[in-house]
C-alpha cells in the first residue's frame, strides 16, 4: 500500500511539473540558471522529486560589485519561491522554508497560471485593502501553512520539513 502511495504522489507530482513547465524554463533560463553560473546562489538540495533550493551567496567581506549589489538587495527579503525552485537568505528561519514550498506547492497546482493569478489577487488585493502583498491570497495562504505548521512542530525532532510533510 505504501509502494501504491509514493508511486501516486511521483506521478501527480510529475504530471504538476509537466503543468508548470512553460513557467519553470523562462524562470530558470532568464533567472536561477544565470544567477547560479555567476555565483550570486549556490545549490543548497533537492528536497523533493524536481524541486531545487538554492542559499543566496554571502559575500566576502573583501568582494564588490555584482555578489554585493545582489547581496543588499537580499536585505529584508529571505525567501522566494517559482516553479520547482527556492532560494533562500542562508539565515532563513525553518517557517520562511515551508513558507517558500508552500509557493512551490502552489506553482504546481497552477502551473504557467499561477503568475497571472498572482498578478490578479495583488490587483484585488491593492483595490480592497490597499496593500499589494500582505493581504494577496497567495501570500496569506503560504503563511497560514507555516503558522500551522510551525505550531505543530516537534522541537523534540527538529528536522527541517520534507515535501512529503506538505499536504494540500
Amino acid at each position: 500500500m505504501r509502494i501504491q502511495s509514493d508511486v501516486l504522489r511521483v506521478g501527480l507530482h510529475t504530471l504538476g511539473f509537466i503543468w508548470q513547465l512553460p513557467a519553470f524554463i523562462i524562470i530558470w533560463l532568464f533567472y536561477v540558471l544565470p544567477a547560479w553560473g555567476l555565483g550570486l546562489i549556490h545549490y543548497h538540495s533537492m528536497p523533493a522529486w524536481l524541486v531545487f533550493r538554492f542559499t543566496v551567496h554571502e559575500p566576502r567581506q573583501y568582494e564588490l560589485g555584482l555578489r554585493l549589489r545582489y547581496w543588499r538587495a537580499w536585505e529584508g527579503w529571505h525567501g522566494w519561491a517559482g516553479p520547482s525552485v527556492m532560494v533562500l537568505h542562508p539565515r532563513a528561519q525553518v517557517t520562511t522554508y515551508v513558507h517558500e514550498l508552500r509557493h512551490v506547492h502552489q506553482n504546481f497546482v497552477f502551473g504557467t497560471f499561477k503568475y497571472p493569478c498572482y498578478g490578479f489577487a495583488s490587483l484585488v488585493a491593492k483595490k480592497k485593502y490597499g496593500v499589494w502583498y500582505r493581504m494577496n491570497i497567495f501570500e496569506q495562504d503560504a503563511r497560514k501553512y507555516a503558522a500551522a505548521w510551525a505550531s505543530n512542530f516537534n522541537r523534540a525532532n527538529s528536522r527541517w520539513p520534507s515535501w512529503s510533510d506538505m499536504k494540500m
